[in-house]
């Protein structure tokens, strides 16, 4: 592999990470007695092991975000609270929009696929 690949890999990395994966609808947010209840409810060996995101409203509840991707649970959640399965994190820049992602899967879809559905 070339350095100028490995340097642009890292940049791709960062501003996907930083910038664009906050504004996507990956997250769900909570309070901190619903995680509490959420995790009460969970099996020993199934708890909620990352430490999300911890920030206070305004009124000073205190609140937990995840990325959906944590665990399955967080996933069921938020494809039963919101629209698009998640909602953009609330570390997102003031006023961005939504960002929506294409993976290589959904880009190469209709390339192998016979049928003309798109």
């Amino acid at each position: 592999e070339y350095p100028e690949q490995k340097t642009d890999r890292i940049k791709l990395a960062k501003t996907y990470l930083a910038e664009l994966e906050p504004r996507c609808s990956r997250w769900i947010q909570m309070t901190l007695d619903e995680f509490n209840d959420l995790q009460a409810s969970l099996p020993d060996n199934d708890k909620i092991i990352h430490n999300g995101y911890d920030y206070e409203l305004d009124d000073g509840t205190k609140m937990k975000e995840f990325h959906v991707d944590n665990h399955e649970r967080l996933m069921e959640m938020a494809n039963e609270k919101y629209t698009f399965g998640g909602t953009m994190s609330v570390r997102a820049p003031p006023n961005s929009r939504l960002v929506v992602i294409f993976g290589q899967d959904e880009a190469i879809f209709s390339e192998n696929c016979s049928l003309p559905l798109w």
